[in-house]
């Protein structure tokens, strides 16, 4: 197991993420493909050292969402990645950095559920350009640029392009997406959300 509070560059030997949307559990394997939550070099405007921190709410005001952390994804006994408890919350999967370290910090959020569409949903009109705005449990707020928005198959998932090692503080955001297979009750795609770092809201930083 690697640990998002060092600059390492440890393979992930077996991990399997699952997101459960439309009410069925849907997973894609990350398997010995050498993936790391690591830190590369970085321009020296932005090398300073930020201190991890729990994200406590999300808000993207260009598509509506806001929303309250959960808590942290961890993996289980099977190697399963789980999933947010909640449909109106989402989740940091902790074995990646906290939002505004180095490295991409992963949040995953349900798209829709038995009962109707859920936090993410919004997510397919997210533009380049819009801002997600993540509280952080220390009073901070950071801010991030969207750059991508991608939807990739599951079955030829970019592991490297979502997971590996980027010059800079980044965010993705998961959920499901494609066309949903009833009789498989699974989504053909994932809906990935590429950020860079923008700033430091210090007008909310203060007040904490």
């Amino acid at each position: 197991m690697f640990s998002f509070l060092r600059p390492i560059r440890k393979p992930i030997a077996v991990l399997l993420l699952g997101v459960l949307m439309g009410g069925s559990s849907t997973y894609f394997w990350l398997d010995q493909v050498g993936l790391a939550f690591g830190r590369t070099d970085y321009p020296e405007e932005t090398s300073r050292s930020v201190e991890p921190s729990l994200p406590v709410f999300i808000r993207v005001l260009a598509v509506g969402i806001e929303a309250e952390f959960e808590t942290p994804l961890d993996l289980d006994s099977t190697g399963l990645m789980e999933v947010p408890k909640g449909f109106d919350t989402v989740a940091w999967y902790k074995h990646s950095p906290t939002p505004g370290e180095i490295g991409p910090s992963v949040i995953v959020g349900h798209v829709d559920s038995e009962t109707g569409p859920e936090v993410f949903q919004p997510l397919k009109d997210i533009k380049d350009g819009d801002l997600i705005e993540i509280g952080r449990e220390d009073g901070s707020t950071a801010v991030f640029e969207v750059y991508r928005l991608s939807y990739h198959s599951k079955k030829r998932f970019p592991f490297e392009k979502v997971f590996g090692d980027v010059d800079g503080s980044e965010l993705r955001l998961i959920t499901c997406g494609g066309v949903f297979d009833h009789s498989d009750r699974s989504y053909s795609h994932n809906l990935v959300v590429y950020a860079k770092f923008l700033h430091w809201d210090q007008k909310e930083s203060d007040q904490g």
